[in-house]
């Protein structure tokens, strides 16, 4: 299984593009799966002329299958397809910083009802 030209692009802090080269194939032929930070792209085989004579075959025949593995907070926004790229965005997403908040102390005057108490 070979492994068609692709591109991972930054733009900015926030931004990626994997752009992958996927000449003779439809969008319909085209696969991509996201699974615990991990993805998957897959190509069918493409469409061989069986009358055809190659004089040279420059152009990948067979079915592909590339996996990339995703940083934190990489999430896939979704894809295109055009002129033979298959265009796949992401976008890094930061969750806020968790906030402090407050803990009440309780003291035994706020009864039995209001205290919590984890005793091993």
């Amino acid at each position: 299984m070979g492994s068609p030209p692709h591109n991972v692009e930054r733009y900015g802090d926030d931004y990626y593009r994997v752009v992958i080269a996927a000449a003779g194939l439809s969008a319909d032929d085209l696969d991509l799966q996201v699974e615990k930070g991990v993805l998957t792209v897959c190509g069918a085989e493409r469409q061989v002329d069986a009358g055809a004579t190659y004089l040279h075959q420059g152009i990948a025949q067979g079915a592909f299958r590339l996996v990339f593995h995703l940083a934190d907070h990489i999430e896939v926004q979704g894809a295109t397809f055009e002129n033979g790229l298959l265009i796949v965005f992401l976008l890094r997403v930061v969750p806020d910083a968790p906030r402090a908040r407050h803990i009440r102390i309780h003291t035994p005057d706020d009864g039995p009802s209001r205290r919590q108490v984890n005793r091993h």
